[in-house]
C-alpha cells in the first residue's frame, strides 16, 4: 500500500476505518476522524496536516453497579437510530440492525440457547430496552431466550429458508420491549441454518463481531475463560457524557 493509494479502493471498509482511527487516536495523532478519512480517502491527502497532540486527560469513569439497572440516556448514535424510527422522517420508520445467516451441517438449538442465555447474563445491554422518553434502562432479570426451530424435509427447506429471511432481513423490533435482537433456526435435508439479527440501537458493529465470536466460543467448550468485562456500557455513558457537555458548553 502506498501514499498515493485510496483507502477505499485498497479494500477499507467501514469496520477497518474505526481500527484504523481507534489506533491513530491511541497514538496521540489528530484529527482523525471517519469524516476525514470517507471524505479524502488517498492517504497523503488523509495524513496532510496531521500532528501529535498534547495529552488530555479524560473523564474518570466511575463504576457504579448499584444503579446499573436505573434509566440512563441515550448516546447521540442511539438517538438517531431512535427518531430514525418514525415515520415523520424522509426515508424514516426503518431501524438500522444487522443480519447475518449461519449454516452447518449440525447446529445443537438446545446447546445454543444455553450459550446464548450465558451472554445475556454476561453482557447488560442484551438486556436493555428503551422507555417511552428515549431513555434505556438494563433489566435486571429477564426470561430464558428460546430459539425457534422449524423442522422441516429438504424438498420444502427453500421455502422454509425464505419464510425465515422475509421474516428477519427488514424485522423492526419494539425498543421497548425484550429482546431487541433475534435469532431463528431452520433444519432441513441434516442442516440447519441460523438467522441471527441485532437492533444497532444496542450492539454496534464490532460488539456485533465479539458477541458471535464468543458464541462460537461458548458453543465449543461451555467452560471457556471469556475476558471480564468490569465497566458496563451504562457506566461509560454516565461518565462521559457530563464531561463532554462540559466541553461543549466551554
Amino acid at each position: 500500500i502506498s501514499r498515493s493509494q485510496s483507502f477505499l479502493e485498497a479494500g477499507g471498509d467501514s469496520l477497518v476505518a474505526t481500527r484504523v482511527i481507534t489506533r491513530l487516536r491511541d497514538t496521540g495523532l489528530e484529527p482523525a476522524s471517519l469524516t476525514r478519512l470517507f471524505s479524502t480517502p488517498v492517504l497523503s491527502d488523509f495524513a496532510e496536516g496531521m500532528r501529535f497532540a498534547q495529552a488530555v486527560t479524560g473523564p474518570d469513569l466511575l463504576i457504579d453497579p448499584a444503579n446499573l439497572h436505573e434509566v440512563f440516556p441515550p448516546t447521540e448514535v442511539q438517538r438517531a437510530y431512535w427518531m430514525g424510527r418514525n415515520d415523520d422522517f424522509d426515508l424514516g420508520g426503518v431501524s438500522c440492525h444487522f443480519y447475518t445467516e449461519w449454516e452447518a451441517d449440525h447446529i445443537d438449538i438446545d446447546r445454543l440457547e444455553v450459550v446464548w442465555n450465558q451472554l445475556v447474563q454476561r453482557h447488560d445491554m442484551l438486556r436493555a430496552i428503551f422507555v417511552e422518553d428515549g431513555q434505556q434502562r438494563i433489566l435486571p432479570e429477564v426470561a430464558q431466550f428460546k430459539i425457534p426451530n422449524v423442522a422441516c424435509e429438504s424438498d420444502v427447506g427453500d421455502a422454509a429458508l425464505a419464510a425465515m429471511r422475509d421474516a428477519m432481513s427488514d424485522q423492526v423490533i419494539d425498543p421497548l420491549t425484550w429482546p431487541l435482537f433475534d435469532i431463528r433456526a431452520v433444519q432441513y435435508g441434516g442442516k440447519t441454518r441460523l438467522g441471527i439479527s441485532f437492533d444497532s440501537i444496542i450492539v454496534d458493529a464490532l460488539s456485533t463481531m465479539v458477541l458471535l465470536s464468543e458464541m462460537e466460543t461458548l458453543y465449543r467448550d461451555p467452560k471457556a475463560d471469556l475476558r471480564p468485562i468490569g465497566l458496563s456500557f451504562r457506566d461509560y455513558v454516565t461518565s462521559v457524557r457530563p464531561a463532554t457537555e462540559t466541553l461543549k458548553a466551554d
